[in-house]
């Protein structure tokens, strides 16, 4: 299977951009799904602040190619097998008729790439009819969300706890898979000394990666913020750590944005050499990925370039 390296953030300490994408969760005869059953009755994630997200524009949901695992990278998006059939065998889903979409996946730290247990994954809001989950030993996560409407997932917790993440997505009936590799909390001090600014643990911080058709990350592509606030963005060198002297991606296809104000936000992405779109999932917003900035929280952005 091909891979899309999308790095979000910085390499921390001893990295391997070499990871193990680990089974596709899911499958028949994986036993994934199970690994990670709901439990029932949980509250939403209380520490996600409610910030109001509006259900405007087209939000596609299809099929997501990439599938990869990586250390190293905060909050880094690993999208695969979006989109495939309901009811597929394994997935511990009904083959007749359904009313929910399956999203599952797995969990990386991103400085050791193990598999990150105890990471809570909610949706937003909706924990009582869509109860949240927990990352066993494995990482792995399997989590009833709603289809065809805008929602925010959040993974949060963790042993040791992570630097909270979020995405702002819309998904179909049936199985999507998402893996991500989280910061641990304790790592955020040192990102405010690579970019020479302080976090601020009352704003944000958005991150976004940019990948080409070839599925490798995609250079000279400029990220915007709509309404701009905090400093950014901010882009990976070759070396996975911040360049300042930098204004538009490099080949790790990654940047941020650093202490964004709470509330709603457009993120997008322009390139002389692409067009640049939010990766199938994301709330696209005339071409933009919306979405909510929450204090505390990493809010997570994936683009597809295509070259013109």
């Amino acid at each position: 299977m091909r891979h899309l390296m999308i790095f979000a953030l910085f390499c921390v300490l001893g990295c391997s951009p070499e990871a193990e994408s680990g089974p596709r969760l899911g499958d028949a005869g994986s036993g994934a799904d199970a690994a990670a059953p709901p439990d029932a009755g949980a509250a939403p994630d209380a520490a996600v602040m409610d910030v109001s997200t509006t259900d405007v524009g087209t939000a596609e949901a299809g099929v997501v190619v990439p599938d990869a695992g990586m250390a190293g990278d905060a909050a880094v998006v690993l999208p695969g097998d979006a989109g495939s059939v309901a009811g597929d065998a394994g997935d511990g889903m009904d083959a007749g008729a359904i009313d929910y979409a399956l999203l599952h996946g797995q969990v990386f730290d991103s400085m050791s790439n193990d598999r990150y247990s105890g990471v809570r994954v909610c949706v937003r809001g909706r924990g009582m009819s869509f109860p949240c989950v927990t990352t066993g030993a494995d990482g792995v996560y399997s989590l009833r969300v709603p289809h065809d409407e805008n929602i925010v997932v959040v993974w949060s917790a963790g042993l040791p706890a992570v630097f909270p993440a979020l995405m702002h997505i819309n998904v179909s009936v049936g199985r999507n898979r998402w893996n991500l590799a989280l910061l641990r909390a304790s790592t955020i001090p040192l990102l405010g000394q690579l970019v020479q600014t302080p976090i601020d643990a009352s704003k944000g911080q958005v991150t976004f990666t940019a990948g080409d058709d070839q599925l490798n990350g995609a250079s000279g592509v400029r990220a915007s913020l709509s309404p701009m606030s905090g400093v950014g963005p901010i882009y990976l060198g070759n070396n996975r750590f911040p360049d300042l002297a930098m204004t538009a991606t490099g080949t790790l296809g990654t940047g941020f944005f650093v202490n964004v104000n709470p509330g709603t936000a457009r993120v997008g992405g322009t390139s002389p050499n692409h067009t640049c779109a939010p990766w199938e999932l994301g709330v696209n917003v005339g071409g933009n990925w919306e979405v909510p900035v929450v204090a505390g929280h990493m809010s997570v952005v994936v683009f597809r370039c295509q070259p013109r």
